[in-house]
C-alpha cells in the first residue's frame, strides 16, 4: 500500500500518523492521530517531531498498551502497576519503534490582506466616539492612526514617516521601520 508522503509544498496538509512496533512476534500498531501542517517540511523531520510527542506521551503515562500486548509484552516494555498504560520503553525494546504517516487532504492557504477600507472604518469610528464622548486612549494622550501613502481613504500626498510625525520611514509595504 502506497502512502501520500509529500510534505514538501506551502500547502495546508492534514496528516495521519502512528507509532508501529515492528520486532518479530510482538508487532503492535499504537492509535493513530492527526496533525495539521502548514507549509514546507522534511519527512525525516516530522517522524522525528512525531517520535519525540510519542515518547513524551509515554513519560506521561498517556499510552495504552496495545491489545496485541494484553497476554504478553516485549522485553523492555514496562507499564503501569495496573498494566492499562506504557510507563517506559528501554534502549533495546526503542529500536523496534516507529512512526508512519500519511497526508491525508490538502488546502489553499488563504491569502492574509488586510482591508484597508474597514481598517479605516474602525479607526475613523474609534476617532468619532472618543471625540463624541470625551474619551482618551489608555497611557495618556490620543495617540493617531497613520495613513500610508496609496492607503485607500488617506492622504495621498503624505507618506508614512510624514503623517506619524516621528522621522521614521516607510517601507515597500507602507510599514515604519523603527531603526533599532
Amino acid at each position: 500500500m502506497s502512502f501520500d508522503k509529500d510534505l514538501n509544498d506551502d500547502l495546508i496538509k492534514r496528516v495521519r500518523y502512528w507509532a508501529v512496533y515492528t520486532q518479530q512476534g510482538m508487532e503492535a500498531t499504537f492509535p493513530d492521530a492527526f496533525c495539521t501542517i502548514s507549509g514546507k517540511k522534511d519527512e525525516a523531520r516530522f517522524i522525528s517531531w512525531k517520535t519525540s510527542e510519542f515518547y513524551n506521551k509515554i513519560k506521561s503515562k498517556a499510552v495504552p498498551v496495545p491489545e496485541e500486548w494484553q497476554s504478553m509484552l516485549p522485553n523492555g516494555v514496562y507499564t503501569t502497576p495496573d498494566g492499562m498504560t506504557i510507563e517506559a520503553i528501554d534502549d533495546p525494546a526503542s529500536q523496534y519503534l516507529l512512526v508512519d504517516f500519511e497526508v491525508v487532504a490538502r488546502y489553499q492557504k488563504e491569502d492574509l490582506r488586510l482591508d484597508v477600507r474597514q481598517s479605516q472604518f474602525y479607526l475613523d469610528g474609534a476617532a468619532f466616539f472618543e471625540k463624541q464622548l470625551g474619551l482618551s486612549r489608555p497611557g495618556g494622550g490620543g495617540g493617531r492612526a497613520i495613513r500610508v501613502k496609496g492607503s485607500q481613504g488617506g492622504d495621498p500626498t503624505k507618506t508614512a514617516a510624514e503623517t506619524d510625525g516621528r522621522g521614521k520611514q516607510p517601507t515597500s509595504r507602507g510599514a515604519i521601520e523603527t531603526g533599532e
